[in-house]
């Protein structure tokens, strides 16, 4: 019903903004429903990174599995499937407000993703620089630790009230629709989340009589399928998949996508940053041209926004910052500069204006309305 009014005519100027929020939801819902299986990931990830390291720093990796099982049986609502009963877990879980329940266990969970495991991973990283089948694992694990990162409750309710705002202006929308449709999607998010604690104990408990667990997590699926040893009927299907996933995950144009743990004033975050390395529509006369446009969420600051683009050896930036840091990123400009010709560039254009809203990624590659190419996804 959302998609039908977003395409029809009644909503005006406001298209826009209705879809940004559609896809705040869904991009944050997506996340939450799928938040255990974001651990499962990363614990799988971890064991296959124990056993690539040296015998002295697998006892940290393992350190951090085990930190991460207990977590999870917290944060999934996961029993042991001998002290702690099926039906025991059920009962306490039936009393609980699952939104609350999840927002407390989550916060202790990225605590510890954020503040434990990824700051001892770039160290391991840094130790086998020149290892790719540890940096593999790695880049994995931050992946999925950024997607757990969006999972929080909070933040979902958030999108939820963004949507609601943008909705108020709707004439055939009445103030009691709003309210009914933020619930509804409160609500299914509730009965989701119930549902797979509850699924979660009852594999745990049925683990004991020597069930195997199904799997479920889709990448970790693909990977076996892939495997040279799967049978090629197997492999086949597991690449057209494969094939369906990346074309549907954006639709148009080599557009090479990295997630990038950074420290950001003594706090752990993330950089996600889009590169396209063509970069036809902005080349002009250039000879070649590199377009980079990342965005930094810090929950000290606010959002920063920053458009890169390199036209033979010739850099502009346009950044977009919170108002109350501008003063100090114009007067960083003479570093910036002297940075860029260190690196054997030159900085042609600096530009510094206030951050109002995020910029979607189909409006600001243009090529992403031509539905002609594919995605070069990257970690």
């Amino acid at each position: 019903a959302l998609a039908k009014a977003v395409n029809g005519n009644e909503l005006g100027g406001r298209n826009a903004t209705l879809q940004n929020s559609l896809v705040s939801i869904l991009r944050h819902f997506d996340c939450y429903a799928s938040q255990d299986q974001s651990l499962q990931a990363i614990s799988q990830q971890l064991s296959e990174l124990q056993g690539r390291v040296f015998t002295a720093d697998k006892s940290i990796v393992q350190d951090f599995i085990n930190q991460l099982a207990s977590l999870m049986r917290e944060t999934g609502g996961t029993s042991d499937g001998f002290s702690n009963p099926y039906s025991q877990v059920k009962n306490s879980l039936a009393g609980k407000d699952i939104l609350q329940a999840d927002q407390e266990a989550m916060n202790r969970t990225q605590e510890f993703l954020k503040d434990q495991l990824i700051p001892t991973l770039s160290k391991l990283v840094n130790k086998y620089s020149q290892a790719e089948n540890v940096r593999n694992p790695v880049a994995s694990i931050i992946h999925f630790v950024s997607r757990y990162d969006k999972a929080n409750p909070s933040k979902l309710s958030g999108a939820v009230e963004q949507l609601a705002q943008s909705l108020k202006d709707v004439p055939t929308l009445t103030e009691k629709d709003i309210n009914e449709l933020k619930n509804l999607i409160m609500d299914a998010a509730k009965d989701l989340r119930m549902e797979q604690k509850v699924a979660n104990v009852e594999k745990d408990y049925l683990a004991k009589f020597g069930e195997s667990q199904e799997k479920t997590d889709v990448m970790g699926l693909l990977s076996q399928s892939l495997d040279k040893d799967s049978p090629a009927r197997v492999q086949k299907l597991a690449l057209n998949l494969l094939s369906t996933m990346v074309d549907n995950e954006s639709p148009v144009m080599p557009l090479m996508h990295f997630m990038v743990p950074i420290d950001y004033n003594g706090r752990n975050t993330f950089l996600e940053m889009y590169v396209d390395k063509e970069c036809e529509g902005r080349k002009g006369k250039a000879d070649s041209a590199v377009n980079i446009f990342f965005t930094i969420d810090s929950d000290d600051y606010g959002t920063f926004e920053v458009d890169m683009l390199e036209r033979d050896g010739m850099i502009d930036l346009d950044i977009r910052a919170p108002e109350e840091l501008q003063r100090d990123i114009r007067s960083a400009k003479n570093n910036i500069r002297s940075s860029i010709e260190e690196s054997g560039f030159r900085l042609a254009l600096y530009r510094v204006a206030p951050y109002s809203q995020s910029t979607s990624v189909a409006s600001h590659f243009k090529e992403l309305q031509a539905k002609s190419g594919g995605l070069d996804v990257k970690i």
